[in-house]
């Protein structure tokens, strides 16, 4: 086997499972763990691959894949082409707006327009964040196909009525197009919608700020308004 054949069959291990530690990369390709080691190591430093957050031995795909995943048609950046819708967003809401993807089991953000007022909210682009329990974590996977959102909760090893609880709340989001949730621990309320390309859901796009601002009711009202700035970044790609 080639080193190109090795390393493309590594980022199809990792695709499929989430997170994956040497060690297990390594029984699945029947390759000396020094071997896989090694790649793993040259992969990481090309930015193909990334150790999970946390300080988990496993690893995910790295910024280089979504940075490639998320060039539209044309050759433009989701990152850079999302800025004008974003930024309409920003100025109807009057808050803080980002663009979240996936990265392994949670999300991290691409790209943030922030709140012109002086008491807002701060998402600088790489921060990553967990995906149950956050309006923009529940828009990526209401959008995730049955098997990609199993591979998605796997890690939190929820009981079976938290499952179902947690699939019951994605499955609305998805039969919404939307999700609106107010962290009382933080004291944020955020909106989040899809950005869409093809049949899938590419990215989520998150209006948040202080909840005694921007409550769930004035977050609902904006809506419409975030439907409409998503489809303009589809439009883009």
């Amino acid at each position: 086997m080639q080193a190109i054949d090795r390393i493309l069959a590594i980022l199809d291990i990792v695709a499929a499972e989430g997170a994956v530690s040497p060690t297990d990369i390594a029984g699945q390709m029947d390759l000396p763990f020094s071997t896989v080691a090694r790649l793993v190591r040259e992969m990481s430093s090309a930015g193909l691959l990334d150790r999970e957050a946390g300080g988990a031995r496993d690893y995910v795909l790295g910024w280089k894949i979504f940075d490639l995943a998320t060039t539209g048609r044309g050759g433009q950046d989701l990152a850079v082409v999302a800025i004008p819708a974003m930024t309409r967003l920003r100025d109807v809401t009057g808050e803080t707006v980002s663009l979240h993807i996936l990265r392994g089991h949670q999300r991290v953000c691409i790209a943030e327009v922030q709140s012109k007022r002086e008491l807002r909210r701060v998402i600088p682009p790489g921060t990553i964040q967990r995906l149950v329990g956050t309006s923009g974590g529940e828009v990526l996977l209401a959008g995730a196909d049955d098997a990609m959102r199993d591979n998605l909760l796997a890690p939190l090893d929820l009981s079976g009525p938290e499952r179902a609880a947690v699939i019951k709340r994605i499955n609305v989001v998805a039969a919404d197009g939307y999700s609106v949730l107010r962290n009382k621990d933080l004291g944020v309320s955020a909106l989040s919608v899809p950005v869409r390309r093809g049949d899938g859901v590419l990215a989520a796009l998150t209006a948040s700020g202080p909840g005694t601002r921007f409550g769930t009711t004035q977050a609902r009202e904006c809506v419409d308004e975030a439907i409409a700035c998503a489809e303009r970044i589809t439009r883009t790609l």
